[in-house]
């Protein structure tokens, strides 16, 4: 059940994630920018969004990479699961 993604469904999904997160990140930019008629917790829910989706897109490339490319996994397994571990505690912590 494990492998039932193929690689090309790998790749859209990333996309799509990545797409969210750079839009998530233009909206973080327009509200720490002028916040005015946008309740206060607005930036910092935005912001912290942003986080976890990026640290989602980080583990599904994880993912990835140990199915379809397993020496690459090997090199960049620890630098990938702490940006990702990191982005998503971080995006926990701005909410509290």
């Amino acid at each position: 059940m494990r492998h039932t993604i193929d690689k090309q469904t790998y790749k859209y999904l990333f996309g799509i994630l990545m797409f969210f997160a750079v839009i998530l990140a233009l909206i973080t930019g327009m509200l720490y920018i002028d916040l005015a008629g946008f309740a206060p917790k607005t930036l910092t829910f935005s912001a912290s969004l942003f986080f976890m989706l990026v640290g989602v897109s980080f583990w599904l490339r994880i993912e990835y990479l140990k199915h379809y490319n397993l020496y690459a996994y090997k090199a960049r397994r620890l630098p990938m699961w702490f940006t990702a571990g990191a982005s998503m505690i971080v995006g926990i912590l701005i909410l509290i």
